[in-house]
């Protein structure tokens, strides 16, 4: 059966986009598929765009680490290596746009992974996916994201 695991993160965007709200680090162990992303703006709302993406990475940049959360607790640790979000003070090395989206930034916005077409994390150490904020037309929100990977 697979097992579900939970990634959540926030930030402040604006300013000297693009900015990242959270990541995911891949391992040499396994190979771990994002099944589901969400992300909505939890300030006060504002009438502006916002340009979002799930990008490849190949470094996990320097920011609050965590482990994700087991779905089910009685599932055991994730074998992924551990994330990165809320403030970076070092970005990501990001590569590929996988998942894009503009959108109003009242908008929350849910994307799940119709069947077979998961986006599967790499078994490379250090290589993994990133929730950023590429553009915003004004304002700095505060974006909270969340990844579900299973493994």
């Amino acid at each position: 059966m697979t097992r579900l695991y939970s990634s959540v993160g926030k930030t402040v965007v604006g300013g000297t986009p693009p900015t990242s709200i959270i990541s995911l680090t891949g391992t040499t162990t396994v190979r771990a598929s994002v099944v589901e992303v969400a992300w909505g703006q939890i300030t006060a709302p504002s009438d502006q765009a916002i340009d979002m993406a799930l990008k490849r990475t190949t470094t996990t940049g320097t920011a609050t680490a965590f482990s994700p959360k087991a779905n089910d607790p009685a599932n055991p640790a994730s074998l992924l290596g551990t994330g990165a979000r809320s403030i970076f003070t070092v970005e990501p090395s990001k590569g590929d746009e996988l998942y894009g989206i503009g959108l109003h930034q009242r908008s929350t916005y849910r994307w799940t992974v119709p069947d077979n077409r998961a986006i599967v994390l790499p078994a490379t150490a250090n290589y993994g996916v990133v929730l950023e904020c590429i553009s915003i037309s004004a304002g700095t929100p505060t974006i909270k994201g969340t990844i579900i990977h299973s493994e």
